[in-house]
């Protein structure tokens, strides 16, 4: 693949260097990620729910809190994003 994106154009700018651990509790699933010069960031996601948004961010929030977390940052943008604006935060503070 890399080889064909290289073919039409396309340039290695930022490589993203991760290591990810991956669990499952109930109905989330828990990623950690560990990237090289960025920290470690921790995605929870609800796995099956309806496609009420808030509901599903009521839900994430519930778990968050009932394993002790109840003070995070969200952070809206990706790796490739952070690492192009090292000394800009994209997150936003949360408070349970």
């Amino acid at each position: 693949m890399l080889n064909i994106l290289k073919g039409i154009g396309f340039t290695d700018e930022v490589v993203v260097d991760k290591t990810r651990r991956s669990f499952k509790h109930k109905n989330f699933e828990i990623e950690i990620d560990e990237v090289k010069d960025l920290g470690i960031f921790v995605e929870v996601e609800l796995k099956e729910h309806d496609d009420d948004f808030d509901e599903g961010i009521k839900q994430i929030y519930t778990f968050v809190k009932s394993i002790g977390i109840t003070k995070f940052k969200i952070q809206n943008r990706g790796y490739v994003s952070m690492l192009w604006n090292p000394n800009y935060s994209f997150a936003e503070d949360v408070t349970l």
